[in-house]
């Protein structure tokens, strides 16, 4: 799993995670909204990106990304 910190084209800024092609990328997604509520857009909590290869994951609050990578790492 890679960790990292990104801004966005609006100049937000971001804590991500991309969990890489082996991890249950259904599964990852359903716990994020069950934890964190819905992966609606960049004003809310978290939201996603869907690639072929992997997926990367966008969190607003660093809480959030710890959270997550200790579930899932």
């Amino acid at each position: 799993m890679r960790l990292g910190e990104e801004t966005d084209r609006s100049g937000r800024h971001y804590y991500t995670a991309k969990p890489g092609e082996s991890r249950p990328w259904k599964k990852i997604v359903a716990w994020c909204a069950q934890t964190y509520g819905p992966p609606s857009g960049p004003d809310n909590r978290w939201h996603r990106n869907d690639i072929v290869k992997g997926g990367k994951l966008w969190f607003r609050d660093k809480q959030d990304l710890v959270w997550f990578s200790m579930k899932w790492s």
